[in-house]
């Protein structure tokens, strides 16, 4: 197997255990800010579980339902957000799994994307969001220094294609507001157009 699939997944599943271990301090107040604009964390903790969830269709071959929408989430989590998000995420890396590391699936740039670049996004995906539940709910973020490098090294190609394709108008990503940093984490969520002062 190609050490270069191999080591996406392994970072893919670092990302969503940090992502899961941030989600198990979602308590049943969720109406508080989150970095991403207009959301609140309960908006943020929908999304989490819904990427999941579409990417488990899409690893399997299956259409997407209308309930899944990352830009405007539905209610998906329910009561229980950590088990919601645990149980989405096992789904996903077995229907990852099922497919040949060669396999090639339906990307967000409207062309398909191989596992590894798959794989990534998944990472950097979690990475930001984790990032993002993190800062609402004034926990700890767990994201290692070597998680963010790997994750940034893939966002730095990959973010600057997101954000000059047609959303149908809405801007998944804005142009960053300020000069590398340095820290890798920093650096992944200016790169992503978040701010850092965004309360």
């Amino acid at each position: 197997m190609d050490s270069t699939y191999q080591d996406a997944l392994e970072l893919a599943e670092t990302a969503v255990q940090s992502a899961q271990t941030v989600m198990e301090h979602v308590g049943p107040e969720r109406d508080g800010p989150c970095p991403c604009e207009g959301w609140t964390v309960a908006t943020l903790v929908d999304k989490m579980v819904t990427s999941h969830l579409l990417m488990t269709c899409i690893m399997r071959g299956e259409a997407p339902g209308p309930e899944l929408d990352i830009l405007f989430p539905k209610q998906v989590a329910g009561d229980d957000p950590g088990a919601s998000h645990a149980a989405a995420a096992a789904d996903f890396f077995t229907a990852f799994r099922a497919n040949d590391p060669d396999a090639q699936a339906p990307g967000p740039l409207g062309a398909p994307m191989g596992m590894t670049d798959q794989a990534n996004l998944r990472a950097m995906d979690s990475t930001l969001n984790t990032w993002d539940l993190a800062e609402a709910l004034g926990v700890d973020h767990g994201i290692g220094t070597d998680q963010a490098e790997r994750v940034l090294a893939f966002a730095s190609d990959f973010l600057p294609r997101v954000r000059t394709t047609d959303a149908g108008g809405h801007t998944r990503f804005a142009e960053a507001d300020a000069d590398p940093t340095g820290d890798p984490l920093t650096d992944l969520i200016l790169l992503s157009g978040r701010r850092l002062d965004w309360r």
